[in-house]
């Protein structure tokens, strides 16, 4: 009679401690992935960050000339494809969050 007693205190406690191992298991992969999206996210702002500030520079860095011949040079290197970048990501956020 002690003996089933004992195994089934000891049985509770194997399923108690399995319990814990499993759930302390399951928080540490949804932290990981928590994790690793926040650090994409983050590495994507930097990357947006520098290409908008080599951007500027580019910018900033046009010739003061008024000659014809260094305006058209300064236009044509000036890259305004992305100008509207930021735009798109915003409203591709509003919409993710609809």
């Amino acid at each position: 009679m002690k003996i089933k007693i004992i195994l089934k205190k000891n049985f509770l406690i194997f399923i108690a401690l399995s319990v814990i191992v499993i759930g302390m298991f399951a928080l540490s992969t949804i932290s990981n992935k928590l994790t690793d999206r926040n650090l994409s996210s983050n590495s994507q702002l930097i990357q947006k960050n520098q290409t908008f500030e080599q951007e500027i520079k580019t910018i900033q860095t046009q010739s003061p000339s008024d000659n014809i011949n260094d305006i058209e040079k300064d236009l044509n290197d000036t890259n305004l494809d992305d100008v509207d970048k930021e735009l798109q990501d915003i409203e591709k956020e509003i919409n993710e969050t609809l």
